[in-house]
């Protein structure tokens, strides 16, 4: 055997070293720099607790919404939450706290900070006041760099409060809350204000109030437009002025823009009011649409009662208002009649609401014979027991069905074994030209 001397033995070395930094390298370049043993850690407590504790350590708060049925939450809880820069960056600057918004948590949460997209991400200060927000899936580079603006605006916004508010400066979100809970009140900071509490979807009723106890001149176009932009719920004094005021706003906007926003504001506020179950939001629903003077006002008013007590599951009285809404209508609509017999039987299958839908769906037939009252006499006849009779309307709808092109296979499933088979496919298509089936 030959000897090796230490130039060959140096050369072996540093092979074995270059093929190792290869691997390695290798190893880097296939494998996502996470931890394995660790995410981000999230705070266990009440939101209460946790605004204690980002005041107590300084800290923002960053909250993830999130749902179990949700992929794309569970695919950032597994990726890109593990990631090293993101756990070491989020653990040590924020207090990171989570919510599912199928708890009770979630819910009271969904509906103060108007979730509608899932992941939410959102930022707070240590007052809860909301500072920043983003929806959807997100990489590590996107978390990273919202979490790095929110703590640069975050230090920029530490310095002491101006007494002056200088409107060629753009501020932030976070530096106007913070002069406004200073006492700032000129009307342009506010007027200012305002709309970024709107843009960021943030509540903005109680800045709105302040600026029009300041600014009440509707000759004023600035305070005339924020009226009209705010007027979006009975609880503000932007709608009190648009309602006394009704007369200026229709000449600057038009009749139909007012009366569609007077009623969006109602609406507004039965959901708020199914939301919190409050009966007194409900009067002052009742009592604005009277003092609006709207035309189409008792049906429309009827229509909010029946919101209010089918989204708070109160069957008594939604049959109740139903009923009462067709006494007072007794009108000639055969769309209203077999609408309204649908509602009452979406309240409760009953006999009682069988028979009564039975009646006001054969309204609609007298009115306006179609295939889709027809479709749903056979179903509340069927129902009812009386099979023979909702045979014969089964086969009356389906007479219209074959006449108008109408697809009837739905009813023909519920009375197969009584009606014959059905035509194939293509004989139940219109014919193109005289938009009627073949048959």
């Amino acid at each position: 055997m030959k000897n090796i001397n230490c130039k060959n033995i140096f050369t072996i070395f540093w092979i074995l070293y270059v093929l190792l930094m290869v691997k390695v390298a290798f190893a880097n370049v296939n494998t996502p720099n996470t931890s394995s043993t660790k995410g981000v850690t999230f705070f266990e407590g009440s939101w209460k607790e946790v605004l204690t504790a980002a005041k107590q350590e300084n800290k923002p708060v960053f909250v993830k919404v999130y749902a179990e049925w949700c992929l794309p939450c569970k695919h950032m809880e597994q990726t890109v939450f593990t990631f090293t820069q993101i756990v070491d960056y989020y653990n040590r600057n924020f207090i990171n706290y989570k919510i599912d918004l199928e708890s009770i948590e979630g819910s009271k949460f969904k509906h103060k900070y108007n979730v509608s997209l899932i992941p939410d991400l959102l930022f707070f200060d240590g007052n809860g006041q909301l500072i920043y927000r983003d929806a959807g899936q997100k990489n590590m580079q996107e978390l990273l760099t919202m979490a790095h603006n929110v703590l640069t605006e975050r230090e920029n916004e530490l310095l002491v409060v101006k007494d002056d508010y200088k409107e060629e400066k753009e501020p932030t979100l976070n530096s106007m809350r913070r002069q406004y809970e200073a006492g700032f009140r000129k009307p342009k900071f506010l007027y200012d204000f305002a709309y970024l509490l709107k843009k960021h979807e943030a509540p903005y009723e109680q800045v709105v109030d302040a600026y029009l106890l300041k600014s009440k001149n509707l000759k004023d176009e600035k305070t005339l437009r924020l009226v009209y932009d705010f007027a979006n719920d009975l609880n503000t004094k932007a709608i009190d002025i648009l309602l006394k005021n009704k007369d200026v706003f229709t000449e600057k906007y038009g009749v139909q823009h007012i009366r569609k926003k007077i009623k969006n504001a109602i609406e507004r506020t039965i959901n708020t009011a199914i939301h919190s179950r409050n009966k007194k939001l409900v009067k002052k629903v009742q009592k604005t649409i009277h003092k609006a003077a709207l035309p189409d006002a008792k049906e429309f008013e009827f229509d909010m009662l029946m919101a209010y007590y089918e989204g708070i599951h109160d069957v008594e009285k939604y049959e109740k208002i139903v009923r009462k809404y067709m006494r007072k209508y007794k009108g000639k609509d055969g769309v209203l009649w077999h609408t309204m017999a649908c509602k009452l039987m979406g309240a409760s299958e009953s006999k009682r609401n069988l028979k009564t839908a039975r009646k006001w769906i054969e309204e609609s037939i007298y009115l306006h014979p179609q295939y889709y009252n027809y479709e749903s006499y056979a179903y509340v006849l069927k129902m009812l027991g009386k099979r023979n009779e909702a045979l014969t309307a089964a086969r009356k709808a389906i007479a219209i069905a074959q006449k108008e092109g109408t697809d009837y296979s739905p009813l023909h499933k519920l009375f197969k074994r009584h009606l014959p088979p059905l035509p194939p496919v293509d004989l139940l298509v219109p014919d193109e030209t005289t938009g009627v089936s073949k048959i």
